[in-house]
This record gives structure tokens, sequence and C-alpha cells, in this order.
């Protein structure tokens, strides 16, 4: 079988895994799949990462370059290819943040080679059914400074006792 007929194969159901209602090919298969389409051919570059706090949660944001070389019909190709991810950190869970971001990344970053690195593995779930949730409560919101036109509102809210205004301003900036 040829390259290219590999790549758009759908991955074995052995090799997909479900976690929060989405399919995914785990990083170790991953890497056994780049393996065989580029034996010692493949690397990544730039990984940058950081931690981001947001309100009382940290996130882990990452993102990373896969190069990939491989020969279909007896032409070589190398391919740079880009991938991203985040996650909320939950430290008692996940004692190594650096790594798994690197590999979420390598697994976004992979996809675009075909079905065999998991593009289209969730086309069958409606984007309707996928519901995200804030990271932050709205205790923990960061209000943002206010500029000059609402600090005018403001002090015009103030002077005029428009406590509705005041209010409102109040709840959605960083008023000192």
């Amino acid at each position: 079988m040829n390259i290219q007929e590999w790549l758009q194969q759908d991955p074995l159901p052995s090799e997909i895994k479900i976690r929060d209602g989405a399919k995914y090919i785990p990083y170790k298969v991953i890497v056994e799949k780049l393996n065989q389409l580029s034996p010692n051919g493949w690397s990544t570059k730039n990984f940058i990462h950081q931690y981001i706090t947001i309100g009382k949660k940290v996130v882990v944001s990452g993102s990373v370059e896969v190069v990939v070389s491989y020969e279909i019909n007896k032409v070589a190709y190398t391919r740079t290819l880009s991938g991203s991810a985040n996650f909320v950190l939950n430290r008692s869970s996940n004692v190594h943040p650096t790594p798994t971001i690197k590999s979420l990344a390598v697994m976004n970053a992979v996809k675009v080679l075909g079905k065999q690195f998991g593009w289209g593995l969730n086309d069958d779930i409606e984007d309707e059914t996928i519901k995200f949730s804030s990271i932050l409560s709205n205790d923990d919101r960061v209000k943002p400074d206010p500029d000059l036109i609402i600090l005018r509102k403001y002090d015009k809210a103030c002077s005029e006792d428009d406590d509705k205004t005041k209010k409102e301003i109040e709840d959605n900036y960083n008023i000192l």
C-alpha cells in the first residue's frame, strides 16, 4: 500500500480512545505512526510553553513545530507542521505539565497528515453538542481598567446620584 492511501485510511478502532465525549489517538500511537511514516525522519522544534494565571486557575499553553520527512512515489517531501494546545492545570493529577502540553501540541500538529493521525476523527460530533465551560467563576473574572470615557461616565453617574449606572460600571470595570 502506498503512503497516500495509508494516510487517508481510518485508524484502527483499538487505536482510538475517548475522553470527555471526544475521540483521540494517544500520543504513544501517534509517535509509532510518525516512526512508520518517517523512520528517524521526524523531529520537533520551536517548542514554546507558558503558564498563565487567570483568576485562581492556571492554564498551560504551548505550541510546537513538527518536521516530517517522507517519500511518495520516489519523491521526497519535508513538511513543517504547527500545532498548539491548552489545558487547565490540575496539580494533583498532572505532575508533568510541560511534557503533556508538548505531546498535545504534537498531536494537534500532525492531524493534517490524514485520518491515520486523527484528521476528521470527531466529524460526527455536532458543534452544538460541544459545551465549553468558563475556567473562571464570576468571582474570579478579571475586570479591565476603565478608559477615559468610562471614567467620565462614572464621574457623571456619581455627581448625578445615578446608582444604576454606577453599579453597572463597578460590576464591569476595575474602579478604584
